[in-house]
This record gives C-alpha cells, sequence and structure tokens, in this order.
C-alpha cells in the first residue's frame, strides 16, 4: 500500500495531467465548444438522467484527481445539466478526488514541494500548526484559489486524514453551492440562446450567486489578514 501511494500514485496523476494536454483535450472543455453542443448534453441527460449524472460524476472525480484545469467549468456545467443534483455530485466526488491528491502529496514528491516552497515553510507552518483543520477550512473558502492548493500543501505538512477530509468537504460547499447555483441560471440562458444578447441583472439566479462569490471570497481574505497581522 505504501508503495502505491508514495510512488505509483504520484506517477499516475503526473502522467494523466501531461496527457491531458498533450493530447490537447482542454479543446473540449472551452465554453464554446460547451455551448455549442450543451443542447445534446441536455438531450442525453433528459433520456438517460442516472447514467449521464454517473458519467458526470465520474468526469469530476477525474478532474479533481488528476488537478486538471477544467474543474470550475465542469462544476458550472454541472449545475446547468443537472440542477442541484450537480451539488451532491460535485461535493461528494470532489471530496474524492482531494483525497487522491492529498496521498499523492505525501509520496515521493512531498520532498521536491518542500524544496520549491522552503523559503515560505517556516510562516505556512507556523500557520498551519497552529490550527491545521481551521487553516484547510479557510483556504477552501476562497473559491477563486486552484483546488489542488489545498490538497497538495496538507499532505506536504503531514496533515492527519479525517481532519482533511472532514475540512474539504465542509469548506467545499459554500463554493460548490455558489457555481452550481450559477450554473443552473447560465443553463436556463443556453437553453433559451440568449448568450450573446442578455443583461445579468435580469436573472437573478446569475448575479445573487457571483454577489455571493465576490462575499464569502472577501470575507475569506479579510480573516486571514488579521490572523497574519495577530501573528506578526
Amino acid at each position: 500500500m505504501k508503495f502505491f501511494y508514495r510512488s505509483l500514485l504520484p506517477i499516475t496523476l503526473l502522467t494523466g495531467l501531461s496527457l491531458f494536454f498533450v493530447l490537447d483535450l482542454d479543446f473540449y472543455f472551452t465554453w464554446t465548444s460547451i455551448s455549442s453542443s450543451y443542447s445534446d448534453f441536455k438531450v442525453f441527460q433528459n433520456e438517460y438522467f442516472l447514467v449521464s449524472l454517473t458519467l458526470f460524476s465520474f468526469l469530476y472525480f477525474l478532474s479533481v484527481s488528476f488537478s486538471l484545469p477544467i474543474v470550475l467549468i465542469l462544476t458550472i456545467i454541472g449545475g446547468a445539466l443537472f440542477n442541484f443534483y450537480a451539488f451532491f455530485a460535485c461535493l461528494f466526488f470532489g471530496t474524492l478526488g482531494c483525497w487522491v491528491v492529498f496521498l499523492a502529496s505525501r509520496g515521493f514528491l512531498s520532498e521536491y514541494f518542500k524544496r520549491k516552497v522552503d523559503p515560505y515553510i517556516p510562516s505556512i507552518s507556523s500557520n498551519f500548526n497552529k490550527s491545521p483543520f481551521t487553516w484547510l477550512i479557510s483556504l477552501r473558502l476562497l473559491p477563486l484559489l486552484p483546488i489542488w492548493l489545498g490538497n497538495i500543501v496538507p499532505g506536504v505538512l503531514a496533515m492527519k486524514t479525517t481532519p482533511f477530509i472532514v475540512a474539504t468537504f465542509l469548506g467545499l460547499i459554500p463554493g460548490t453551492l455558489i457555481y452550481i447555483s450559477f450554473g443552473s441560471g447560465i443553463g436556463r440562458l443556453l437553453m433559451q440562446s440568449e448568450i450573446s444578447n442578455f443583461s445579468v441583472f435580469d436573472y437573478p439566479d446569475i448575479y445573487i450567486p457571483l454577489i455571493a462569490l465576490f462575499i464569502i471570497s472577501s470575507f475569506s481574505f479579510i480573516i486571514k489578514f488579521v490572523r497574519i497581522k495577530r501573528n506578526t
């Protein structure tokens, strides 16, 4: 088991991430590509709801596990296609994917990551070690930060598994809910073919999540700033 998550798992994840870009798979996850095929996705989703939700959940798990730069757009598309069913899928499989990266960060690459961030380790470690659980939740509450950042740092700094999973699950709830709500509004917009000439203020299900995102991000930033000032 140690060989798996210390060697095989990190190699697998790095290989998958590399292949994603080598094969130009990111092309299929551009907004232009997805919006042009949205009606076909919606038809399939209406006819095969459970199958499509299962496929989406598996794709979401892979995207988080391989730290692919498509997690955000997948969350939005999930909201557009499945509404709040996608919230539970993204939350559960997103947490599971984060745990996979967390395990991999404890492998042979942990020393590499430690050397790369060595100048920042003392300050990060001091804040992290005071309350790993609170530190991770605060990081997760910044929805604009890449999700992989909150997976690798706790692994490198030897956070325990159970607190990591719980903090990740709780910390992902607000951001996931906001993006799913936003995606639900975008889905309605796409079905009405109004994406090119609409006012965001005509759609509360679009602008309210954006306002909530701004408030949560600002609140999390203020909390982090106050904590840093107290420690200096």
